[in-house]
């Protein structure tokens, strides 16, 4: 899996997040991500998009947000005033 991060907007609180190639179980793409958006989100981003349209392979995980689901780190989320979106 490969992550590339891409802010957009003029006040500096948004940030696409686009994932591709294959996130598969044995990969470790959960714990990368999460630890991404977690890190994306102490920076003080309050919109965080996440373009999934290059995943190539995706395991059945529970634990990787994908196609609407909201991102697992919702406390510190909601802590530094954003809010989930779907």
């Amino acid at each position: 899996m490969e992550l590339n991060e891409r802010p957009v907007g003029d006040t500096g609180q948004a940030v696409i997040v686009e994932l591709s190639g294959p996130v598969g179980r044995d990969s470790g793409a959960a714990g990368v991500l999460l630890t991404r958006l977690k890190g994306l989100i102490a920076h003080g981003y309050k919109t965080i998009l996440l373009n999934v349209a290059q995943v190539t392979y995706k395991d059945s995980l529970k634990e990787i947000p994908l196609r609407g689901s909201p991102p697992p780190p919702l406390p510190l989320l909601y802590r530094s005033g954003g809010e989930p979106r779907r």
